[in-house]
């Protein structure tokens, strides 16, 4: 039924020709309930476009460089309509229905503005995708991979939540933005995504101003989602990476927790 459809999924992709297919084919699953699907591809010199044409029912749009991971998915998403938003990875697969519960839960509080559901590994193992929100000494810790060369570091056993149940739905400081559930209404409150954040913790930068408005983020084990960590930027340099991550790390604890 087409009041049903109120459900709109943004996907960015660079060079994500080998994981899109299996991306868009996964949302069949939810048709019943998907008002639009908007794909921004942020320059990929692949094949992502050509395969992507194949799904008619998905809007492409094709930038001409890498414009961010915030920017693009603000531009997609001013796209869309649907009453809830799904941003989603290019090399996530949904494996089953349960945007229904998503459904539910978000009409059973209007405090509870993002959800994330359980994720997995390609071969079935848990993916771990809630953390408490960062404090500056675990960042600097695990920037400089501290943390492998010893594990008892009491602020990244913290930050990280080792202990967390993933079998128990419960209120959490943040969930990861591989398969990210929010409200319409809360995202145009916050304006979306900041854009300063070229790529990494814009989602954690989302849900520390929703928890300001007194909006709720819920991990709920509902799915589970695959997920390939870290493809989507795989094929970047390493340190590209490294400074996007610096940069948008510096600007997180600026914005918020160093003025």
């Amino acid at each position: 039924m087409n009041d049903l459809k109120e459900l709109s999924v943004v996907i960015v992709t660079r060079n994500s020709q080998n994981e899109i297919l299996k991306c868009l084919e996964s949302l069949s699953l939810w048709d019943k309930h998907i008002k639009d699907v908007v794909l921004v591809d942020n320059a990929s010199s692949d094949n992502t476009l050509e395969r992507v044409r194949e799904f008619q029912k998905v809007k492409v749009i094709s930038e001409n460089r890498n414009t961010g991971f915030s920017k693009a998915v603000n531009k997609g998403i001013g796209e869309t309509s649907g009453k809830y938003i799904l941003i989603l990875n290019p090399d996530v697969e949904i494996i089953n229905d349960f945007y229904q519960e998503i459904r539910n839960i978000f009409e059973s509080n209007n405090n509870i503005g993002i959800i994330g559901p359980k994720i997995v590994y390609p071969d079935g193992t848990l993916q771990r995708s809630v953390r408490r929100f960062p404090d500056l000494i675990s960042q600097i810790i695990m920037f400089l991979k501290l943390d492998h060369i010893y594990g008892g570091f009491t602020s990244v056993k913290r930050y990280s939540l080792f202990d967390f149940d993933y079998n128990k739905p419960q209120y959490v400081d943040q969930v990861m933005g591989a398969c990210f559930f929010t409200r319409r209404d809360l995202w145009d409150k916050l304006s979306g995504f900041d854009e300063r954040f070229f790529i990494w913790f814009e989602e954690v930068d989302y849900c520390f101003r929703a928890k300001s408005l007194g909006m709720l983020t819920y991990y709920a084990p509902l799915g589970p989602v695959r997920h390939i960590l870290g493809k989507s930027f795989s094929q970047e340099r390493l340190l590209r990476k490294q400074l996007w991550f610096l940069k948008s790390l510096i600007y997180f604890f600026w914005k918020h927790l160093l003025k």
